[in-house]
């Protein structure tokens, strides 16, 4: 019986980070990935047209880059927000609270500097365990954002225009979310961004032969590592098992008791001429 080192579930940009970086740091270690498709939130729709999810990425998301390229720079200043009445304005009112503005900035920078380390700490150790030694960052983690606004000196700009922007990565009100993903989400404030391009071949160049379109459907711990099932009826054992899938198949997976619940979604590609208005906002 043929025991694998390593076996990835799933290939979204996490799965196809992990697979990545097992190729680069040594291409005969022997893993395998396990998925329905390739690209998983980035992944495009039937019709070629638009991701399913993400599209846009920071140029500093070195793993990421690893797998996609970056299309063209996604300008702040053509970005236009509208409020709850259809009133639009751009990203320039920012200025008319330049304090308040300065102050969230210095903040970012501040979270930045720990989040890229302890992203790089945990790359070698838990996440939970890389969050504990960073004791800022783990407060914010377990922070209500609701506190953290009311709280801050620069409640003005988060209800007028992070809200906003948040809303359209995290699809939850700011309530919803913690103090960390506030912050998180709001490092595009620190640019520079780009348009991802998104091409399957390319991310699994090298390790084409290790990947099965398949899905697991049961995993569990046995002597030697873990004993893997797919939809298929295949049954594969692995010494190594990264679960890179979306949060309720990895709760089913792992049978995990609670998880944090999830955001329900629904996406419309509706094919008409965009008003001059939207145009010229080139995004």
């Amino acid at each position: 019986m043929k025991i694998h080192k390593t076996t990835v579930v799933g290939a979204g940009a996490a799965g196809l980070g992990c697979a990545r970086t097992l190729y680069e740091t040594d291409p005969n270690h022997d893993f395998l990935v396990i998925t329905k498709d390739i690209g998983g939130r980035i992944h495009k729709t039937k019709n070629d047209q638009i991701y399913d999810a993400a599209l846009f990425a920071l140029s500093h998301y070195k793993k990421v880059r690893a797998i996609v390229e970056l299309g063209r720079f996604a300008n702040p200043l053509k970005v236009r927000f509208f409020d709850k009445n259809l009133k639009s304005y751009t990203v320039l009112s920012l200025y008319k609270n330049p304090i308040q503005l300065y102050r969230f900035i210095k903040l970012l920078r501040k979270f930045n500097k720990q989040y890229l380390a302890y992203k790089k700490r945990a790359e070698v150790v838990g996440q939970k365990k890389a969050l504990e030694e960073y004791p800022e960052l783990l407060f914010y983690y377990s922070q209500s954002s609701k506190d953290f606004v009311e709280g801050s000196n620069f409640k003005t700009i988060i209800e007028k225009y992070i809200e906003y922007v948040l809303y359209s990565f995290a699809l939850e009100p700011l309530t919803y979310i913690s103090t960390f993903d506030v912050l998180r989400y709001s490092l595009v404030a620190l640019g520079p961004t780009h348009e991802i391009l998104f091409d399957e071949k390319r991310a699994i160049n090298g390790f084409e032969d290790k990947v099965i379109r398949d899905e697991v459907v049961y995993c569990s711990k046995v002597k030697d590592g873990y004993k893997i099932a797919t939809k298929t009826g295949k049954e594969l054992y692995s010494h190594n098992l990264v679960v890179a899938t979306e949060p309720i198949v990895t709760k089913k997976l792992l049978n995990i008791p609670t998880i944090r619940a999830g955001t329900y979604m629904h996406v419309f590609t509706v094919k008409g001429n965009l008003k001059p208005l939207y145009q010229d906002n080139g995004i």
